[in-house]
């Protein structure tokens, strides 16, 4: 899924486990009964979800007692 994307494999876990990017059982699935299972990922649904998934812009991100820019 990650070379479909264009990314590398540990940005795609990455954003899988730190943003609400994809979504368990529409974009992904896990290849058996435990959650160390394999990932078995929907290519059209993962592509939708990339795809339409919101950034944050940067301006907007809090930097707690930062100088202002």
């Amino acid at each position: 899924m990650a070379a479909h994307l264009g990314v590398h494999p540990k940005t795609l876990k990455r954003l899988k486990n730190t943003t609400a990017m994809f979504e368990e059982g529409i974009d992904y699935r896990f290849a058996g009964a435990s959650t160390r299972a394999p990932l078995q990922w929907h290519l059209e649904a993962t592509e939708e979800s990339f795809t339409h998934f919101k950034r944050i812009d940067p301006a907007e991100v809090e930097t707690y007692g930062g100088r202002d820019v």
